[in-house]
């Protein structure tokens, strides 16, 4: 046993995703690592959990070694934050990590990731997080280029976690320009046409999932999506809190 930070590392891509591995061989130098991933691709998840069934979490020897427990995991990327902080870990985690994800979060579509949902669970129970997404989607993707860039945030991360509560939401970009870090805003949007009509055969319709995220400013240079078109790494500070704090005062003049 040493005395490297104790991290927690799960994913929404599935225990044997490359990206996943990426990272965890990335920091393994200078972190104790728990990782609890799901047995199966779980992209698009968001925050669900699994209610109405058991969960059955799995050692994975294979994986496994000195300062370093794999586990595999039958729910959602949260169940594998919960199950993980109150039935396996024997102390809380200085950081918790998600990713390596395959493709951006970015923008209003970050809602519905998986990844970052592990992110806000971390939140809610006060312990940091970083959530980290590649824009690469391709099958033989190369995830080498994240790793400086991992190592990189997740070491200044660690110095300051004792005294901040975050959430990062770093996306990564498939062609980079450099290491350089942009502090960026989501980008604001919504998706287009997102189903198209495959098959009609009687009253049964099948569609596809398709469309493109639209975005509301073209020109918003302080965006995630700009910065990483321009080839930065883009970095969006999340909160777990959805309360609109504007509105409270309004709000309150009308039925208070």
């Amino acid at each position: 046993m040493t005395d490297n930070p104790y991290i927690l590392i799960s994913n929404d891509d599935g225990f044997f995703a490359p990206g996943l591995h990426l990272l965890v061989d990335s920091i393994k130098d200078f972190a104790r690592l728990v990782i609890v991933a799901p047995d199966k691709k779980r992209s698009g998840s968001s925050m669900s959990i699994t209610n109405r069934n058991d969960i059955e979490l799995q050692f994975l020897e294979e994986l496994s070694s000195h300062d370093i427990s794999w586990y595999k995991c039958s729910g959602t990327p949260v169940d594998c934050i919960k199950v993980a902080l109150s039935n396996l870990m024997t102390q809380p985690p200085v950081m918790v990590i998600g990713g390596i994800n395959k493709g951006y979060n970015i923008g209003n579509e970050s809602l519905y990731s998986g990844t970052v949902a592990i992110g806000i669970e971390s939140l809610t129970k006060g312990i940091p997080a970083l959530s980290f997404s590649f824009g690469n989607t391709q099958e033989d993707a190369d995830y080498e280029c994240c790793r400086p860039v991992v190592r990189k945030i997740v070491k200044f991360m660690l110095g300051i976690s004792s005294n901040s509560t975050f959430l990062l939401n770093v996306n990564i970009p498939a062609m980079m320009n450099s290491h350089d870090i942009k502090i960026c805003h989501q980008a604001k949007g919504h998706w287009d046409k997102e189903w198209t009509l495959m098959e009609s055969i009687g009253d049964i319709r099948r569609y596809k999932r398709s469309g493109k995220f639209v975005r509301a400013m073209q020109d918003d240079t302080k965006s995630d999506i700009w910065a990483l078109e321009h080839g930065f790494v883009s970095v969006v500070p999340l909160l777990s809190n959805l309360t609109d704090n504007q509105k409270i005062d309004t709000l309150k003049k009308l039925f208070e």
